[in-house]
């Protein structure tokens, strides 16, 4: 606020008379804000990371017993001998809670002349001649194959070589009463190990890409093996020998059957 004063000093006495007064009102606004901007500025996706690591697993075959255990590899079979293969995946497969999965294919072979098929497209072959034994999740699948006459006429090697397919963990689990010493109520492996939530995770993931129809996911290897044979008694003259002797067993046992009736 501001005051002007008009003094006068017109009576000659040096005293000051106020004629005049004009008050004005003054206003003073500061403004201390500013706009401002930034000039555009490129920007772009973060390149991705990608960290890939790989683990190669194999399975093995070998000729078992009805326990799955080693059988004698220096046995000599003969003609109709019933020949039992297990294939199971590595010890260092087991050891990450790999199990089977399928018997994708096997194949026997002899001087690469004479062949018989045992499993084709994960099932038992044609011939009849092959039984095949495999649950996903187990940790050993087998089959138990006759072979044709032919492999037996002369002594000598007999090959065979297939193709199994490999899964994360099986189904072969239980949950723990306490009377085996375990923590009551938690669920196990069937070899006493404790299942974790990360094995959890890979069974659930493992069952999302089964419900999914991945079939590729799963991890496939080959294996081999072979064994000796000893010759035969009969010639059959072609591979149709081990059908023909399966043939002549069932129509004995029919005739025999037969026989009984009539008794």
């Amino acid at each position: 606020r501001f005051g002007l004063n008009t003094p006068s000093f017109g009576d000659g006495s040096g005293t000051k008379v106020e004629v005049n007064f004009l008050e004005t009102v003054v206003t003073l606004d500061v403004d201390l804000s500013d706009g401002f901007e930034i000039a555009s500025v490129a920007v772009a996706p973060k390149d991705k990371l990608v960290r890939t690591a790989a683990q190669a697993y194999e399975v093995e075959g070998y000729i078992c017993n009805e326990e799955e255990m080693d059988g004698d590899l220096t046995a000599v079979r003969n003609q109709g001998a019933q020949i039992r293969v297990c294939v199971r995946p590595n010890a260092e497969a087991r050891a990450d809670g790999i199990y089977m999965r399928y018997i994708d294919s096997f194949t026997w072979n002899r001087d690469d002349t004479i062949t018989q098929e045992a499993v084709v497209d994960r099932e038992e072959a044609g011939n009849t001649l092959t039984s095949l034994y495999c649950t996903p999740g187990e940790l050993v699948c087998h089959f138990v194959s006759i072979l044709f006459a032919s492999f037996y006429a002369t002594p000598g090697a007999v090959a065979g070589s297939g193709i199994a397919s490999m899964q994360f963990g099986g189904d072969n689990t239980y949950i723990s009463d306490g009377t085996d010493g375990l923590e009551e109520g938690r669920q196990y492996n069937s070899d006493g190990s404790a299942v974790t939530a990360f094995t959890k995770m890979r069974r659930n993931l493992r069952r999302q890409l089964q419900d999914a129809g991945d079939e590729d996911t799963a991890a496939t290897s080959e294996f081999d093996l072979s064994f000796d044979v000893d010759q035969g008694n009969f010639d059959f003259g072609d591979t149709s020998g081990a059908s023909s002797t399966v043939s002549t067993m069932a129509m004995s046992l029919v005739a025999a059957a037969g026989a009984i009736v009539m008794m």
